[in-house]
């Protein structure tokens, strides 16, 4: 009697686990097609729609997960052409395409008491290089290369790698003069976090640079040499890992540890053994990052004064060490799923269900002193649909759902 209850409570939890999950699916599917733009030469992928309706490269790379999880591989085709074509003399790829300056639509969606839908994006599509503070995007040349060599083992398609080579290798010289040193210091504002200065070497930057070389080894036209690899590899062991929490520290110095970089350690197949993952995983979930829900991107807060003016000002002071990032949480419950952790892997989708189903869409940001609601502030208000985060709940429901 005991034993079929049990079983009973089992089926019925895995029921409403899948149901969630295809709620989910459907969700996320809705918000990333939302903010596909079909230009005259094909799709491209806006990164929301409202404040970030232009084309922002990092953002197109990490939401490309989601594209190929709903077979729109055309639309990273075509959106990775667009970059290309424009890449700077030095190999600098933009860091955002637009037919209209980028930061007259962040500016209309901080100053106006409501959200009407972006102005459209048109094909004289204009490329621009610096942000803000007048530094560039440091990881966006990875991504890209990254993109286009999981674009080419997805579809097969060598016609368009090859067609694209020359731009590619172009892209991956701009990293060459960090070659010799096998690290990659950056500007402030540059990365991914590019509220917080960290002008510095970076374990996220220089994981994306080492996992880029080791995709392209096997291509002599981009002249890698394996020393160049294991240097990058030795490095990111030598300067970041700290011993004593057994975790990847974010910055080159401080006690500052960072969810995506540990992430991506744990998915990529050649960077660490099976029980150097099982060590990071168990040491990533007793610290203070992981928490009830995974996704706040930093770990403890930066000081104030290593935060942009420009981020303060619109209210958003913890945008990277504070709020919660969806597209962290669903990070995590792929890495939960493939870690064998499939209890963290069912609470955080239901998590994420029950975000989604309050919200018909996925958000940029959510804000843990106001229940996990999308955050709002009186300049600001959490991008949605918002393509990154939508990529990566596709992504990690792409190994559950058919």
């Amino acid at each position: 009697m005991l034993k079929s209850l049990s079983l009973a409570l089992l089926l019925l939890v895995q029921s409403q686990a899948f149901a969630s999950s295809k709620v989910l699916f459907n969700i996320a599917k809705q918000s990333l097609e939302a903010n596909i733009i079909e230009l005259s030469d094909g799709g491209v992928l806006r990164a929301g729609s409202h404040q970030f309706a232009s084309l922002w490269t990092r953002d197109f790379c990490f939401a490309s997960r989601g594209l190929r999880a709903i077979g729109r591989d055309d639309v990273i085709a075509n959106h990775l052409s667009r970059l290309l074509n424009v890449v700077r003399e030095d190999g600098l790829v933009p860091r955002v395409l637009d037919s209209k300056a980028s930061w007259l639509r962040v500016a209309r969606y901080s100053f106006v008491p409501f959200r009407p839908t972006s102005p459209d994006v048109k094909d004289e599509l204009k490329a621009e290089y610096k942000g803000e503070h007048g530094t560039i995007a440091i990881d966006s040349n990875a991504l890209v290369l990254i993109t286009a060599y999981e674009y080419l083992q997805s579809t097969g398609d060598h016609t368009w790698f090859n067609q694209h080579q020359d731009s590619l290798k172009k892209v991956l010289d701009f990293y060459r003069p960090y070659f010799a040193e096998g690290l990659v210091k950056q500007d402030k504002y540059s990365d991914w976090q590019d509220s917080v200065k960290r002008n510095t070497a970076t374990f996220f930057t220089n994981f994306l640079v080492w996992k880029m070389l080791n995709h392209y080894k096997q291509f002599s036209a981009f002249r890698i040499e394996q020393k160049t690899i294991d240097l990058f590899r030795s490095n990111l062991d030598k300067i970041f890992f700290d011993r004593e929490k057994g975790l990847y520290k974010s910055l080159d110095h401080g006690e500052w540890v960072s969810l995506e970089g540990i992430l991506y350690a744990l998915e990529d197949e050649d960077f660490l053994s099976h029980g150097q993952k099982k060590s990071l995983y168990t040491a990533l979930t007793k610290h203070p990052l992981w928490g009830a829900v995974p996704g706040r991107a930093t770990y403890p807060q930066y000081p104030k004064k290593q935060i942009s003016y420009t981020t303060k000002g619109v209210g958003l002071g913890r945008y990277h060490d504070g709020l919660v990032w969806p597209w962290l949480t669903a990070f995590s419950g792929k890495i939960a799923t493939q870690m064998g952790d499939e209890l963290s892997a069912r609470r955080i989708t239901m998590l994420l269900s029950d975000w989604a189903k309050r919200d018909n869409a996925i958000n940029e940001v959510m804000d843990p002193k106001k229940k996990m609601r999308p955050v709002r502030r009186m300049f600001y208000t959490s991008e949605a649909p918002f393509s990154w985060g939508a990529g990566f709940v596709l992504d990690m429901l792409n190994q559950k759902v058919d």
